[in-house]
């Protein structure tokens, strides 16, 4: 499980209904591309120590964006 290593501390997750779409915009945006796809996630390059990643979420959006920080 190499690459959840390179990608679990210090990552903002970000619950979404669509993952890699959402990887592809912000990757793009930010100059970051898709390192790693597994299961639900899709993980942007890490860069200055802060990964970025997205979770496939079944949930409708009730409310403030879903991102959680995970150490």
């Amino acid at each position: 499980m190499g690459v959840l290593r390179d990608h679990g501390p210090s990552c903002a997750h970000h619950d979404c209904a669509a993952p890699e779409r959402l990887a592809t915009f912000w990757g793009a945006l930010l100059g970051r591309p898709i390192v790693a796809r597994m299961g639900p996630y899709v993980w942007l390059k890490r860069e200055n120590g802060l990964g970025v990643g997205f979770q496939k979420s079944g949930e409708p959006k009730a409310g403030k964006n879903r991102v959680h920080f995970d150490s």
